[in-house]
């Protein structure tokens, strides 16, 4: 069973997913269908895609959780439980989250004691 989760990177710092919007699965289908038939995976792929003159290129496979992973999750694809549920041989309920979400990760700069255990 395939389940896909997408997100559109707007902002980038040091390789990581700063600022993004969920889009629509359904865009990666075709591609994704392929990687699944060809890869005896189970469990998460971070996939990373450029999208040039409306056609996708597959610039890399993580198997792993990606950093941009909190966005999907936060907007409702709870990966993390369907693995769980799947390993556990549990029925897998209903997947979905919403697109058009956005979200952004930020900093902030605190003042620590200097000389103490921190």
């Amino acid at each position: 069973m395939t389940h896909r989760a997408a997100k559109k990177k707007l902002a980038m710092r040091a390789g990581e997913t700063d600022k993004a919007v969920t889009v629509a699965p359904e865009l990666f289908q075709e591609t994704v269908a392929k990687i699944s038939s060809v890869l005896p995976h189970r469990g998460n792929l971070d996939c990373d895609f450029l999208e040039r003159d409306g056609k996708f290129y597959l610039l890399e496979i993580n198997p792993r959780f990606g950093g941009g992973y909190p966005f999907t999750h936060l907007a409702g694809a709870n990966h993390v439980k369907m693995l769980l549920d799947d390993y556990q041989e549990r029925a897998l309920g209903e997947y979905s989250y919403a697109v058009g979400k956005g979200f952004a990760k930020y900093d902030t700069l605190v003042e620590v004691p200097i000389g103490t255990d921190v």
